[in-house]
């Protein structure tokens, strides 16, 4: 060891003390060294670290206390750890904590010392804003096991938080932040102080990016009244939040279970419905996907009430038919039944089947359908043979009335054929005499200004005269305006009628020349 004592330190450690098996005469070559005043910081380093790789814990608190617990001198991590594993867990906490190394305090508190209440203050009080959530999903879990009504409450202030963030970007300048806590209201200074925060804080608190209120479901998996209370608070408590929808699936399918489960069945009936009827949350929820839950619970209530959202009536009807609610087939029927006239069909279908034992509705359902002109006098009979039991008086009336519209409605069709023919036949008249005889003009008024007519004129063959300074000019021909309108849509019906026929002759023709006859039918429009 004199022979040691009279080299340079560093010089000394390379030489004499570099392998493993003399850690000890190392740790008392620097403790030697460490009375000496020409000590130098890296020999310091060498010394905490051989402590703590013999677990020299007492020697090792005895220099920390001198250097301080927020020393570089020493790899921190690997103390807590050393600390952790000997239980000396006050100082492992305390280098943690003067290192905000936020993973490992929450360690001890919640794995090593059981003191999940403190693990939740820590968060609370101590970790910065911009990380408290990623800490609380981490470790909500093991929170939840100890501290269920805490951990809901630091979490349930955060979502406030973060509302009251996104609020504020829409009252004030985003870049600029927010300057001072009297900004906020006593309810919004209330959540602020609940962490601790301050003013340095508001500043910067645009620039944080906060996470979603549904990425803590998975903390309250197994604590199903703690998770109620969480969806009902983000539901009733908090506006706009991100991701909204997803927390409304989530609350439905929440109290869906406990309705399969016959748990409470009345309180989640009236929690659901309660929000669907709400128009204001509409938005809110995909109302085709809680339809699908709904069938798959089989929640009556819920189905009927979205299928009347979604304004699927033939579906309700086929779902009140399922469950041969006969009243209700007759409800929907009636109000909608001019509007969707096959909703009449629908409901004769399943009243005319035997089995369903309904006959004595069909009177009524025949009453209504004899008030739809489009409904088919056929279809109705070629449904009600299929019924054995239907007697023909139950048609009797139906038929009578069908009869008696089909007659009206001939003998009005001949009268318009009658009066069509009439109207040919004196156009025609009217066009021989135009042909053969000569047209004599009055001088009357100027059918555009209403004047005395003088010449210059100009006078047409549907009996219309214009002053040569009134008439219209088209395309260089002189054009009666009152006659313009009508005689240009003759003309353009005409050119669609020839149109029309030239395409048919050209289809007829392709087809004639060419053997694949479905490809040319595919690409005539």
């Amino acid at each position: 060891m004199q022979k040691i004592d009279s080299l340079e330190p560093t010089q000394a450690i390379a030489t004499h003390f570099l392998d493993i098996s003399n850690i000890e005469q190392l740790v008392q070559y620097l403790e030697k060294l460490h009375q000496q005043t020409k000590v130098e910081k890296h020999h310091t380093a060498l010394l905490l670290n051989c402590y703590i790789k013999l677990r020299q814990f007492d020697n090792f608190i005895e220099k920390i206390e001198k250097y301080g617990f927020e020393s570089e001198l020493f790899d921190i991590e690997t103390a807590i750890r050393e600390c952790r594993s000997s239980n000396y867990l006050d100082i492992a906490l305390k280098m943690a904590s003067k290192k905000n190394i936020y993973q490992a305090c929450l360690q001890i508190y919640i794995f090593d010392k059981a003191e999940c209440g403190a693990a939740l203050e820590y968060i609370r009080d101590t970790i910065i804003l911009e990380e408290k959530a990623t800490y609380l999903k981490e470790f909500g879990l093991e929170l939840m096991r100890s501290e269920p009504q805490f951990t809901l409450e630091v979490i349930q202030n955060l979502i406030l938080l973060i509302n009251i963030v996104q609020n504020l970007k829409k009252q004030f300048e985003s870049r600029k932040g927010i300057d001072s806590l009297d900004r906020l209201t006593q309810e919004q200074q209330k959540v602020w102080k609940y962490f601790n925060l301050n003013n340095d804080q508001l500043a910067n608190i645009y620039s944080i990016t906060f996470c979603k209120p549904d990425e803590f479901l998975h903390i309250f998996g197994g604590y199903n009244s703690y998770l109620e209370r969480y969806l009902r608070f983000l539901i009733e408590e908090c506006k706009n939040l991100p991701n909204e929808m997803a927390i409304f699936h989530r609350y439905f399918s929440y109290h869906l279970e406990r309705f399969e489960r016959k748990e409470e069945v009345k309180e989640s009936e009236k929690r659901i419905m309660s929000l669907l009827l709400d128009d204001k949350n509409e938005s809110k929820y995909d109302k085709n996907h809680l339809l699908v839950q709904f069938k798959i619970y089989n929640f009556t209530e819920g189905i009927i009430c979205l299928l009347k959202k979604l304004q699927m009536r033939e579906e309700l009807l086929n779902f009140y038919i399922t469950k041969k609610d006969n009243e209700e087939i007759l409800n929907l029927c009636t109000e909608y039944g001019e509007q969707e006239q096959n909703l009449w069909v629908l409901a004769l279908k399943y009243f005319a089947k035997p089995e369903n034992k309904a006959t004595h509705y069909i009177p009524n359902i025949l009453k209504e359908l004899s008030k739809l002109e489009s409904i088919s006098s056929f279809l109705i009979l070629d449904i009600m043979k299929e019924n054995s039991n239907v007697k023909f008086g139950q048609m009797r009336d139906f038929l009578k009335q069908q009869l008696q519209r089909d007659y009206t409605e001939i003998k009005d069709n001949l009268n318009v054929i009658k009066e069509n023919m009439q109207q040919t036949s004196e156009t025609r008249t009217e066009f021989q005499q135009l042909k053969t005889q000569a047209q004599i003009f009055s001088f009357g008024k100027c059918t555009a200004c209403d004047n005395a007519l003088v010449n210059p004129s100009f006078h047409f063959i549907c009996g219309h005269q214009y002053h040569q300074n009134c008439i219209q000019i088209e395309d260089k021909k002189r054009i009666c305006m009152r006659c313009n309108l009508e005689i240009q849509m003759i003309q353009n019906k005409q050119k669609e009628v020839d149109n029309s026929n030239e395409q048919m002759v050209n289809l007829r023709s392709k087809m004639l020349e060419t053997s694949s006859k479905f490809d040319i039918i595919s690409k005539y429009k």
